[in-house]
């Protein structure tokens, strides 16, 4: 497979341009003499570093002030935030003064605004009557802003130029180099590295691709400070163009130059689980050649176009792209360059309706569970009605006994009443004169 002309070998990112900023104190000078309590001076001044990007990358950094008259004693140039002496010098001689140790602090100014609380000037050991004078103080610093940010795809579009090649067409949101990776598979994609100049959009050209086919592809973008972007993998598939389509531009060799498939049997596969079509044919008696190409038509036997290409040694395919009651008509063909065999049998097939359990699953389910629930119901309606018949049947039973233990006892009742022996014994006949109970 070849690629455009655009693809050449990988070059190096460019360098971003080293940038230069210049910042002056405040204020701009400061004095110091002998005559100060102690014989120490101290002197601030601030430094504006907010123009530089706080993502700056510090390369070199020059700090440089004028000192005026001279006098015993040293000057330290101490950082206000950390305390830190970076840098010392005498005062014995007046001039312009420059200090190179100043790189570690003013990036942590520059990345940490908070910290840069500016630099002290600390002076001892002046004589008595001595004055200096230090002024012009201004930090000049070389720096680079180093983008960390990938780039991003905005656009991609994939155009099928011919039955073996396609142009890829994208843009992106900064200048990039481009490479493309493909093949047909994700496991062996394969690329030729990435294009030679950088741009915001531009279109790829891949050629010598197989007609009919389905190939992986994805883009890497790499921007000028080098930060690199993977698409995800996406898929394009090429056309089968007009010599795919039966009859036209193709030479029907003769069977004794290339042999058909003799056989072709179609099968239904029709479960809960699967819905295809299976075709199986005979392998073509000649030795060498390209493959089969099967030819599919849903217009009863005309119409029919190129559907699948096999390898020769396969003669089998699985078409999962049937629908239920709706008939297809196969034959199959050999193939080698430009010469097709005459067709197989030709075959058609009507596709049965889906499985009662796939159409009706949910609704069986939902039946049977209602079904359930129901005898569940009526079960437990059959159980409160036996238990209350029970239950009401004792309770009669029960008032029953009681009215007649009631009835015996007012008729026993009225008898003892009358009988004159009631005042000396029970009714069962046991003595209860007076005389039993002082006993």
């Amino acid at each position: 497979m070849l690629l455009a002309s655009i693809y050449a070998q990988p070059i190096d990112a460019q360098v971003i341009e080293d940038q230069s900023f210049t910042s002056s104190s405040t204020p701009n000078s400061g004095t110091v003499s002998g005559i100060d309590v102690d014989n120490i001076r101290i002197l601030n001044f601030d430094f504006d570093f907010t123009e530089v990007p706080i993502s700056a990358e510090i390369s070199q950094v020059s700090f440089t002030y004028d000192q005026i008259n001279k006098s015993t004693g040293i000057v330290q140039l101490i950082d206000q935030y950390s305390t830190s002496i970076i840098d010392s010098a005498t005062l014995n001689s007046p001039g312009s003064k420059t200090s190179l140790r100043f790189n570690s602090t003013v990036q942590d100014w520059i990345n940490n605004p908070e910290s840069n609380q500016g630099l002290v000037f600390k002076a001892s050991g002046l004589e008595n009557n001595d004055e200096v004078v230090f002024s012009n103080l201004s930090f000049e610093i070389t720096y680079t802003v180093p983008d960390k940010e990938a780039p991003e795809a905005i656009y991609l579009f994939v155009d099928t130029k011919s039955d073996s090649s396609v142009e890829i067409k994208w843009r992106a949101n900064e200048p990039v180099v481009v490479k493309v990776e493909y093949g047909k598979t994700i496991k062996s994609l394969s690329s030729q590295g990435f294009s030679s100049e950088y741009l915001d959009s531009d279109s790829l050209l891949i050629d010598g691709l197989t007609p009919g086919v389905t190939y992986h592809y994805k883009l890497t973008l790499k921007d000028t400070s080098g930060n690199i972007t993977d698409t995800e993998i996406s898929n394009f598939q090429t056309s089968l163009g007009v010599q795919r389509v039966l009859g036209e531009l193709q030479t029907i060799a003769d069977p004794s130059v290339l042999a058909p498939p003799e056989l072709l049997n179609l099968e239904p596969v029709v479960q809960s689980d699967e819905y295809h079509l299976d075709l199986a044919w005979s392998h073509s008696t000649t030795n060498d050649f390209d493959g089969y190409i099967i030819f599919r038509s849903t217009n009863n036997k005309t119409d029919y176009q190129e559907y699948h290409r096999t390898a020769a040694d396969v003669s089998f395919f699985i078409d999962d792209s049937v629908e239920p009651e709706q008939t297809y008509y196969y034959f199959v063909r050999a193939y080698k360059d430009n010469l097709i065999s005459e067709k197989s049998p030709e075959k058609g097939l009507f596709m049965p309706p889906l499985p009662d359990d796939v159409n009706e699953g949910s609704s069986t389910t939902t039946t049977n569970n209602i079904f359930s629930v129901t005898v569940l119901i009526i079960a437990a309606i059959t159980g409160f009605i036996l238990v209350t018949v029970y239950g009401l049947s004792k309770v009669i039973k029960k008032v029953a006994s009681r009215k007649t233990k009631k009835m015996k006892s007012g008729y026993g009742l009225k008898n003892v009443l009358r009988d004159p022996e009631y005042y000396t014994a029970d009714y069962e006949g046991n003595d209860i004169s007076e005389d039993k109970f002082n006993h």
